[in-house]
């Protein structure tokens, strides 16, 4: 308990006779200690009922961001000249972090600030985003950063804090909140009374919507798009897609209509959003199949994060007409688009880690933004190629032209997504030490055997030399990718020929294509995607077998 809620008078035991009259400085001193002890209980009351008040200040009415606007329509803003109507706009002001609302208040509510009783149910699920949820986004935003910073609490996580709190304490989206937590607690425990949670949760929380809707005068457009975003996500973990799509559409329609508003909102954020996409893209990458959202170009999701994006630009230039001059020529289309937009991704990484002035609140947004979207993007794509159908029906001895691209296509796709989820930091996130999430790299190891060992068997012509032949020069950046995969995944005991499937190929490919030194393989493997240094280290042992001649010494090729 925090030093400032610690009664700090004395503690007396004292046996106190009524029959005696010895021990009546002993009573006089009992009544000083308990009328002390109220007198410091009603000031901790006055004081949690002045910190719940401040979620609730009223709003300037010449305030541009909080213009109101009729119900009924969103694709109409007010009349200039209708009467105004009385209301009293709330917004979000200043607020304590969540983690002091609950630490604080031991998960308490006393004077009913929060619009839902904290019922043990409630409090639980509180408890479990403060010691599951909150820890974990810490350890996300911690694999991007400079490994250098002594302490992070002032980026991300603060803005992530302060807008789960303004959910907390606002009555049309605490329910959806709440959903989406006791959605994941169910997730991890399988406890049914988690799930049955959820859905009541969100159940009120439709309803406290559509009351809002239908009984406010005016309505606060960034306040209902707040709500609106947050039931979305309740919608998505519990898998309704029916709603889902509903609520996208009218999000959609919002934001189309009163785009000026929203983006003029100073307690608006996009980390929500972006939380949001992270999950739906995560679990289509778990299953490798397509997003339900439109992550296309211009549309309204990326649109949503352009405002961040041009702020936030400037700071990493990058010339994609020189990345595409560097990138291999054999990769064509919508692959070679995407492997471009990845290596955006991986220059901006690598400048967040080398240079700590340019990690903010916002880099991380920008950087996880445009990580998402573009691993979201290669799942669509892979998702697209129906490639289980391919892997099934093989074209046999004659192969077309289509398949052995399609073959390509999907195989490199994973690897971009294997790298992008890697030195992001979104694969193997933990919860607990015991628990942890979206462990993708199994799953990506199987598919791309599957689709290497396809690959290899309709392309086993006569190789030619590295420089001219695009198909051998592709499969040395699969292999190697699988390898870095499977190093990452083994302890130093389980390393063997039946543990390293693809550093056997690695290996096979470099000795048929003459390779014979890590630097001379490390330009054919920058042709796909410049890691800057930042693979994981695999260990001198790993370099010896692949290249003995040369004693597995790295030192022309350091490695981070």
């Amino acid at each position: 308990m925090p030093a400032d809620l610690v009664f700090k008078g004395d503690f007396s035991f004292v046996n106190v006779d009524a029959s005696s009259l010895s021990t009546l400085p002993h009573r006089q001193q009992v009544t000083r200690h308990v009328h002390g002890y109220r007198r410091w209980k009603k000031g901790q009351e006055a004081r949690r009922l002045r910190e719940s008040s401040r979620f609730h200040e009223p709003v300037e009415s010449k305030s541009t961001s909080q213009r109101t606007v009729p119900r009924h329509t969103f694709r109409r803003d007010r009349q200039p000249h209708s009467p105004a109507v009385p209301v009293l706009p709330i917004t979000i002001r200043t607020l304590p972090s969540l983690i002091d609302v609950i630490l604080l208040n031991g998960n308490s509510d006393p004077f009913d600030a929060l619009p839902e009783q904290l019922t043990a149910t409630v409090n639980s699920l509180l408890g479990f985003e403060r010691d599951c949820i909150f820890p974990s986004i810490k350890e996300l935003e911690s694999r991007m950063t400079p490994r250098r910073i002594a302490s992070r609490e002032s980026t991300f996580t603060a803005t992530w804090i302060n807008d789960s709190t303004a959910y907390l304490y606002d009555n049309i989206a605490i329910h959806s909140y709440l959903a989406r937590i006791a959605t994941h607690r169910y997730m991890f425990t399988s406890q049914p009374e988690f799930l049955d949670a959820a859905h009541e949760f969100r159940r009120k929380g439709v309803a406290s919507l559509k009351e809002y809707m239908t009984n406010t005068p005016q309505l606060d457009i960034p306040r209902l798009y707040r709500a609106l975003l947050i039931l979305l996500w309740a919608d998505s973990a519990l898998g309704d897609r029916n709603a889902f799509q509903h609520h996208v559409t009218v999000l959609k329609d919002i934001f189309q209509s009163h785009h000026d508003v929203l983006s003029a909102d100073p307690s608006f954020h996009v980390h929500h959003f972006v939380s949001i996409v992270y999950f739906e893209v995560q679990f289509a990458v778990m299953t490798l199949s397509s997003i339900p959202l439109d992550l296309s170009h211009n549309e309204w999701v990326e649109k949503q994060l352009t405002s961040l994006w041009s702020q936030v630009s400037p700071s990493f230039p990058f010339s994609k007409a020189e990345a595409d001059r560097s990138l291999d020529h054999h990769l064509e289309g919508d692959v070679r688009s995407l492997y471009l937009d990845a290596q955006e991704i991986l220059d901006i990484i690598r400048l967040m880690r080398t240079n700590s002035l340019l990690h903010t609140s916002l880099t991380w947004a920008y950087a996880m933004s445009k990580t998402i979207l573009t691993v979201g993007r290669l799942v669509n794509l892979y998702a697209n190629l129906d490639i289980e159908n391919v892997l099934l029906h093989p074209s046999g001895s004659n192969p077309n032209m289509q398949t052995v691209q399609k073959l390509e296509t999907a195989a490199a796709c994973l690897c971009a997504m294997y790298w992008l989820r890697e030195l992001a930091g979104i694969e193997n996130v933990y919860m607990t030490d015991k628990m942890k999430l979206f462990a993708w790299n199994p799953i990506m190891l199987n598919r791309l055997d599957r689709l290497v060992s396809a690959y290899s068997e309709l392309s086993s012509h006569d190789f030619q030399h590295v420089d001219d032949d695009g198909s051998l020069r592709l499969l040395l950046w699969l292999s190697w990718t699988g390898a870095m995969a499977e190093q990452s995944m083994l302890s130093p005991f389980q390393v063997g020929d039946d543990q390293d499937l693809f550093t056997k190929h690695f290996r096979e490919l470099c000795s048929r294509a003459e390779i014979r030194s890590l630097p001379q393989c490390q330009r054919v493997l920058d042709q796909f995607l410049q890691l800057h240094d930042m693979r994981p280290d695999s260990g001198d042992d790993w370099y010896i077998r692949c290249f003995p001649q040369v004693g597995g010494r790295r030192t022309q090729l350091p490695i981070l």
